[in-house]
């Protein structure tokens, strides 16, 4: 019984790490044209680079979007 289990996870792994890159490439797309818009304004503003609350903007919408896609890709597979 264990052997199986141990088989069956040895196969699936693959399709694991598939499922969670396409999540994060799915997120980092609009964490990235929030990026493209949101630093250049940034640089403009200060005349510098600098962290501030655009990067933290850029954060949260990465979160997000990953966690309703994660949430989603688990809705569809496990039901």
């Amino acid at each position: 019984m264990k052997q199986k289990k141990t088989r069956r996870r040895r196969k699936t792994w693959p399709v694991w790490v598939l499922i969670i890159l396409a999540e994060l490439l799915a997120a980092a797309i609009p964490a990235g044209i929030a990026a493209a818009f949101l630093l250049p304004v940034s640089f403009k503003a200060r005349g510098e680079f600098g962290v501030g609350g655009e990067w933290l903007v850029i954060l949260l919408l990465f979160c997000g979007a990953y966690t309703a896609i994660h949430r989603w890709f688990c809705n569809k597979l496990f039901g």
